[in-house]
C-alpha cells in the first residue's frame, strides 16, 4: 500500500498481500499512542504497530502507559503484537516498551524491518505463505 493510502491517528490499515490476516496499525501524532492502543477492537488477528513516524520519542510515562495498553490489548484476545520502530532512541524505547509488556505475559516483539516483523508474527500464526 502506498504511503498516501494510510491513515493516521490509529485507523486501520488495510492488509496487503500475504499479510491479509495481520492487522495493521499505525500510530501517528495525533494522540498518546497508548490512547489509541486503548481505542482499538477486539481481535485474534496477529497485530503490526507501526510508530516510526512518530515525531517525539515516548518518555518513561507514556511507555508505561504504553505498556499497559498492550497488555490490554493481548488480554483482549490478540496472539502476537509486533511494534515497527525507527533505529535510534524510539527503538531503544519500544524494545524497553516490550520487555515490560514480555514480563507481564504480553508475547510482543520490536523490530526496524517491516518484513522481519511480519516472518514474526506469521510464524506463530501459520498464515504466511511461502515467498
Amino acid at each position: 500500500a502506498e504511503r498516501a493510502e494510510q491513515l493516521f491517528g490509529g485507523a486501520d490499515m488495510p492488509p496487503t498481500g500475504t499479510e491479509s490476516r495481520v492487522q495493521r496499525f499505525l500510530c501517528g501524532d495525533g494522540s498518546p499512542v497508548a490512547a489509541q492502543l486503548a481505542a482499538m477492537e477486539p481481535s485474534v488477528s496477529p497485530l503490526l504497530i507501526d510508530v516510526r513516524d512518530l515525531s517525539e520519542v515516548p518518555g518513561r510515562a507514556e511507555a508505561l502507559e504504553i505498556t499497559d495498553a498492550l497488555v490490554s490489548v493481548q488480554a483482549l484476545g490478540r496472539r502476537r503484537v509486533a511494534i515497527l520502530a525507527r533505529a535510534g532512541a524510539l527503538f531503544g524505547v519500544v524494545r524497553m516498551v516490550c520487555t515490560l509488556a514480555d514480563m507481564r505475559g504480553a508475547l510482543v516483539g520490536a523490530f526496524t524491518d517491516e518484513e522481519s516483523a511480519l516472518d514474526w508474527l506469521g510464524q506463530a500464526e501459520g498464515q504466511r505463505e511461502p515467498t
